[in-house]
């Protein structure tokens, strides 16, 4: 089935196949309006060409979405509003937002107008602004720094669940840094990308599982950003280790 990358289909089957959280990319149009698209431009991933905020919401929607291999697909990039709609009760998300600072506001409006904070994932700023809404830290998910500009578990800021360990060279990555870490506060991974996660991604972990997501997991990592979902849910199923990545 075709699932382009921030489409309505690829949202539904990551719900169907049980992801912790769904990271959607966040962009502005010319007339101010919040959309799906992970480019600056439109060339790779629609049937439009040029800079995203160079066109009008209704310019973009009206385009095709293509799939990772370029071919054109019927479908079009949905309005953050429709994706939220589409995930409410039913999945955490994370906003990546490609359009910060000018969209920031906006979209901490959209989502605190439809009672969806507590299924966001938020950056230590937002915190703020959801704890004034009457929320508390337990009802919140805080996403901190990487974890070596936190450099201390006893530095870890007030309120944050989750540190970031993304970026590492190969051959030098920050176990120990993660073996203290762990005991206080939950690891975010990324390895959609071999190389900000040391060479031990999707990529590998397709071929050898436990030489790249198995490692990730024995080193700590809890939340794992993947291209790959369904075949790492699958290796954590086999491992019996799906509770221990949640």
């Amino acid at each position: 089935m075709e699932r382009p990358e921030n489409s309505v289909p690829a949202i539904e089957h990551a719900i169907e196949i049980g992801v912790d959280w769904i990271e959607l990319d966040v962009s502005m149009t010319r007339d101010k309006k919040l959309l799906l698209m992970h480019d600056e431009t439109l060339d790779r991933t629609t049937t439009l060409s040029g800079q995203v905020e160079d066109h009008t919401f209704a310019e973009i929607r009206a385009s095709n979405l293509k799939q990772e291999n370029g071919v054109v697909t019927e479908m079009h990039p949905p309005s953050l509003d429709e994706a939220l709609d589409l995930m409410a009760g039913r999945s955490f998300f994370r906003l990546d937002l490609k359009c910060t600072p000018a969209c920031e506001d906006q979209v901490y409006d959209l989502v605190e107008s439809k009672g969806l904070l507590s299924h966001a994932v938020l950056t230590q700023k937002l915190r703020y602004r959801a704890l004034s809404t009457g929320l508390s830290d337990d009802q919140i998910i805080v996403v901190g720094d990487k974890i070596e500009d936190i450099d201390h578990p006893d530095l870890i800021p007030n309120g944050v669940d989750y540190v970031q360990v993304k970026d590492f060279p190969v051959g030098a990555p920050p176990r120990d840094l993660m073996a203290a870490f762990a005991t206080r506060v939950r690891l975010v991974v990324y390895p959609y990308d071999d190389e900000r996660s040391g060479g031990h991604g999707d990529r590998l972990s397709i071929e050898h599982p436990d030489a790249g997501w198995g490692w990730l997991l024995e080193s700590g990592g809890n939340i794992f950003l993947t291209d790959r979902a369904e075949a790492l849910i699958d290796y954590l199923d086999e491992r019996g280790l799906r509770d221990a990545a949640q």
